[in-house]
């Protein structure tokens, strides 16, 4: 668990999304595709505007070796929406996926500048 509340150091990404015209925001993580009450409360109370179940463990290994993180999520479902996790996932996996191989892209070629 304590992976999961880790507020690790991040690559500051700020120019890049400007550049880019992508946004920033915290990543919250969890350990299922459907939320709680409490995982809710625990989002809000970080400032949480994503949630996800990879990120975390990424970043907790990128801490552990001293190696700067950021990490470029595309959004399949909201929680606070009205659709059904499951359903509105399935339904946006593939614009989401492709959306992300695109801008994945884009990041890659603005570092490598």
């Amino acid at each position: 668990d304590a992976y999961g509340i880790g507020s690790y150091h991040c690559f500051d990404t700020r120019e890049m999304a400007l550049t880019l015209g992508l946004k920033t925001g915290i990543v919250s993580t969890g350990s299922s595709l459907d939320f709680t009450d409490k995982d809710l409360e625990l989002i809000k109370s970080y400032g949480g505007v994503v949630k996800e179940m990879e990120a975390a463990s990424i970043a907790w290994v990128a801490d552990l070796y001293k190696i700067p993180f950021f990490a470029v999520k595309s959004i399949t479902d909201l929680v606070d929406g009205s659709t059904p996790t499951e359903e509105e996932f399935v339904k946006n996996l593939t614009s989401a996926s492709l959306a992300l191989s695109c801008e994945v892209l884009r990041v890659i070629k603005y570092l490598a500048k």
